[in-house]
């Protein structure tokens, strides 16, 4: 039976973490024998996070900087390439109601595909942590849009 994948989490995205301590401790675990080790950026569309507990979890550009740091380190410290997974949907055309909340990750990871795989991320997969959260289906096509240009450009080489 193959090992189960280690899922490790670095939600508070505005400090650099301990990518170290945390992917030692999954070597502990025995992580270095999966193909890669899971990470998940948020479990929420940003407009929710504001709507419902006044946080501020957009990213931009230094908090961006940070979770990829971040995910290098631990690829690093692993020895194993990282995928993000649970990447919320939401995007800016959205209305901040139930399954339609804003969010800019989707054209960070998008918009900075080089810098996602210097990060030693070989995939990404958005999907909403709950119910309420923007859908692929609930999104305007906007995500289903993005997915097209990029397959369009040709892609991202792995790092």
């Amino acid at each position: 039976m193959p090992p189960a994948v280690p899922t490790a989490s670095s939600w508070n995205h505005t400090e650099s973490g301990n990518a170290e301590e945390i992917g030692n401790y999954m070597l502990d675990l025995g992580a270095g024998t999966g193909d890669f080790v899971s990470t998940d950026p948020s479990d929420r569309d940003a407009g929710w996070y504001r709507a419902a507990k006044g946080m501020d979890t957009f990213w931009n550009d230094p908090r961006f900087a940070t979770y990829l740091a971040w995910s290098k380190k631990l690829a690093e410290t692993v020895g194993r390439p990282t995928v993000m997974w649970q990447i919320p949907v939401g995007n800016w055309q959205q209305n901040n109601t139930d399954q339609h909340w804003q969010d800019n990750k989707v054209d960070y990871v998008f918009g900075n595909l080089d810098k996602v795989a210097d990060a030693h991320v070989v995939g990404v997969f958005f999907g909403s942590g709950d119910t309420p959260q923007t859908t692929p289906e609930t999104d305007g096509g906007y995500l289903f849009g993005r997915t097209q240009g990029y397959d369009k450009s040709g892609g991202a080489k792995l790092r």
